[in-house]
């Protein structure tokens, strides 16, 4: 995310040196790893049965993925909003995410 941004009267701005130029605003960059997200948490639960049978045994594993759904960061970029305002959106990958799987040995 840029720290700073600068007018520009200009439409020969520079290009170099962690600038970016986009309709009359250069943006400074700074050092990488110089801004920090939300905390990114999340709940993994799964339950799994076992049953013996004269072929084998069977599992049975029933799991969910975030289980509360927290809309963890997974990156944000500076946009800007109907009224032509800057503003930080935030986007994330999975919601909570259930599965049920089958297995057997023999």
């Amino acid at each position: 995310l840029p720290t700073e941004y600068y007018k520009s009267n200009s439409n020969n701005a520079p290009d170099t040196g962690g600038y970016f130029f986009r309709s009359q605003e250069l943006y400074y960059y700074g050092d990488r790893n110089s801004f920090r997200m939300r905390a990114y948490h999340r709940l993994d639960v799964s339950f799994s049965f076992w049953r013996d049978r004269k072929w084998g045994r069977s599992k049975w594993t029933v799991a969910a993925y975030n289980a509360y759904s927290r809309r963890n960061p997974f990156f944000m970029d500076l946009t800007y909003d109907d009224d032509g305002n800057r503003k930080f959106a935030q986007y994330s990958l999975f919601p909570i995410v259930p599965s049920v799987n089958w297995s057997f040995k023999f």
